[in-house]
């Protein structure tokens, strides 16, 4: 479904960003033969912390979880996003990612 706003400015961004990020979203099987050893996980987790903002004066956090703990139940873990909701943070934090 596309959106038309008229040009403004950040709300076209917004709205693409959205829907860049939505469409993305894994619609895979989750093949048990490629699960993550300890060793990968920690090392996705470390470069977590690495990730650079777009805007670092927006605060944002990352978790990766067993799906069990998520409604998404396809894959072996889930990468929650958590963001303040400021302007643009949906672009940054698809810039992160």
């Amino acid at each position: 479904m596309k959106q038309t706003i008229p040009y403004n400015g950040s709300n076209v961004m917004k709205i693409n960003a959205y829907s860049m990020i939505y469409k993305r979203k894994s619609v895979r099987k989750f093949d048990k033969a490629l699960s993550l050893t300890e060793d990968e996980l920690t090392a996705i987790k470390e470069k977590l912390k690495t990730l650079v903002p777009y805007n670092g004066n927006i605060k944002t956090a990352f978790r990766i979880v067993p799906s069990s703990a998520t409604t998404c139940n396809r894959d072996e873990y889930c990468l929650l996003a958590y963001s303040e909701a400021k302007d643009d943070y949906l672009l940054n934090t698809g810039y992160m990612l």
